[in-house]
């Protein structure tokens, strides 16, 4: 899962604590079925850019220079 998407869903099921684990599951599924088509291009983009910066360093540490 990329940040960007956990950070949404966590933000988004969390506003409150969920009393119950039904609720939680549920919250889980209606947030999860918001996810845009957008933001999924977002996650994409962003993971074959770290790709292609971790190829271009071999394979070593590459966070620095994101």
């Amino acid at each position: 899962f990329d940040n960007l998407i956990w950070g949404y869903l966590k933000d988004q099921i969390y506003l409150t604590l969920p009393r119950t684990r039904e609720e939680l599951i549920d919250r889980i599924r209606r947030t999860s079925a918001t996810i845009t088509p957008a933001m999924l291009s977002k996650i994409r983009e962003n993971f074959m850019r770290r790709v292609a910066i971790c190829l271009e360093n071999n394979g070593g540490y590459f966070e620095h220079l994101l």
